[in-house]
């Protein structure tokens, strides 16, 4: 039966609205988001509904509020499957992800099962869960953001740190050109000052070359020079 429900059966053009709404008609829940199923701890007591006494509902954790903590009740959700012969599937890794579409998916096939299977004996859903309730329903989509604005953060931080490193190795690379311009200025001095020292002592030499040979005492100063 389970393999006979296709992806264009009636079972899933259900709304969320009539999802949500006979989720928490039928396990007195305050369940308001599909997303909130993620823990998986409604899937086992829809199925636990279905068969009575075949999902180990006294150790599903319904205070599960992290994916690794959703884990173990997709264990014993698959589990059930096993053991009540139910040939579906279970996507875990996209599940507790608490992404929309996913849960939407499952929880329209598991209320079609529901409605196929369920059977006739009173069902108490508050004592065969005893009396706990789905916290994540009030503190798991907070929960999720937060997660989601850390990893973002994360990301950002690493984009801004790769960004001053390439300005960094830009600036290694150009560095000849971001030289204070008082500095060239002060260099072109220097140099400037240097040649003009060079020319100056030039012309002095060669006017007491041309003086030594008519004066002796410019000739010592001269020869003295050298």
């Amino acid at each position: 039966m389970a393999d006979s429900i296709g992806i264009m059966e009636g079972a899933f053009f259900v709304s969320k609205n009539e999802i949500l709404k006979w989720v928490n008609s039928t396990l007195k829940l305050n369940m308001n988001k599909i997303e909130q199923a993620c823990t998986g701890a409604v899937y086992c007591q829809i199925i636990d509904s279905v068969h009575p006494g075949k999902v180990k509902m006294n150790k599903v954790n319904w205070k599960a509020k992290l994916e690794h903590e959703f884990i173990p009740n997709f264990k014993i959700l698959q589990q059930a499957f096993i053991d009540c012969k139910i040939a579906k599937n279970i996507e875990v890794s996209k599940l507790i992800k608490g992404k929309y579409q996913d849960n939407l998916e499952f929880l329209q096939w598991i209320k079609r099962y529901y409605e196929e299977k369920k059977s006739s004996c009173d069902y108490d859903p508050i004592t065969r869960r005893n009396n706990c309730d789905l916290e994540f329903a009030n503190e798991g989509s907070s929960s999720m953001m937060n997660g989601q604005k850390k990893r973002d953060n994360s990301k950002t931080q690493s984009a801004t740190t790769n960004t001053l490193k390439s300005q960094k190795s830009d600036k290694n690379l150009n560095g000849s050109n971001n030289i204070n311009p008082n500095v060239k200025t002060l260099k072109k001095d220097v140099v400037s000052n240097k040649e003009n020292t060079q020319e100056e002592t030039t012309k002095t030499l060669r006017l007491l070359s041309k003086e030594k040979e008519n004066d002796p005492v410019t000739e010592k100063i001269y020869d003295g020079k050298y």
